[in-house]
């Protein structure tokens, strides 16, 4: 029953994050940005082209002038972003 109940749980969870609107969306991307690239404020960082694929979300971010490349897992946990040319 407990695993169940935690396989629901995590269906939710994940519906949820499939279903958020762009303005839910970015804060999130904006912090897991802000975390892989050690920057002190979220909120400065420019968020563009966000995707989510089932096991990852992959989007752009700008900050000061320098773009990531950035990926996270699909609950937007582990982010990683790479400076980028473009």
């Amino acid at each position: 029953m407990k695993g169940l109940l935690l396989a629901a749980g995590a269906a939710i969870g994940l519906s949820a994050c499939a279903g958020a609107s762009p303005e839910e969306v970015t804060p999130r991307l904006q912090q897991a940005t802000a975390v892989a690239i050690k920057a002190p404020d979220a909120s400065a960082i420019s968020i563009a082209n966000p995707e989510r694929f089932p096991a990852k979300w992959q989007w752009r971010a700008t900050l000061d002038g320098r773009t990531y490349a950035c990926d996270a897992d699909n609950l937007m946990r582990l982010p990683s972003c790479t400076a980028s040319e473009s």
